[in-house]
């Protein structure tokens, strides 16, 4: 059975990211007033591997589920039919909200972090 709503998707118990206040607030302000722009990330049984606070805010404003399945060698796009990045404010606005959202709603949690059984070094090491 295809899930209906983000609440038919389990939360990563142990997400890394303890996310903030205000990227939990940004997130609502985007969802609210541009849509949504991209996508979360579920495993076969409908856990969620990323975008954690994303599919939260979500479930929480209602906004529907269209499931896409992938073996990981396909690039889902996420076309918004709706926007014109040439001649649309919103288009640009929504980018940047994107990437503005994911910096100041990111909080680590060094204790998961060391025990998720992970080579860090790839993502936090400089060079």
């Amino acid at each position: 059975m295809k899930p209906k709503t983000i609440a038919d998707y389990q939360q990563d118990a142990h997400n890394a990211n303890k996310g903030t206040p205000r990227g939990r607030s940004m997130l609502e302000h985007s969802f609210r007033q541009l849509g949504a722009g991209r996508s979360i990330l579920g495993d076969r049984d409908t856990r969620i591997i990323a975008a954690n606070k994303s599919a939260e805010v979500a479930d929480g404003l209602g906004l529907k589920v269209k499931e896409i399945e992938t073996d990981g060698h396909t690039l889902i796009v996420v076309k918004r039919v709706d926007l014109d990045l040439l001649k649309d404010p919103k288009a640009k606005e929504l980018g940047i909200a994107d990437n503005r959202t994911a910096e100041i709603g990111l909080e680590w949690d060094g204790a998961i972090l060391e025990s998720c059984g992970v080579e860090l070094a790839p993502w936090f090491m400089d060079g």
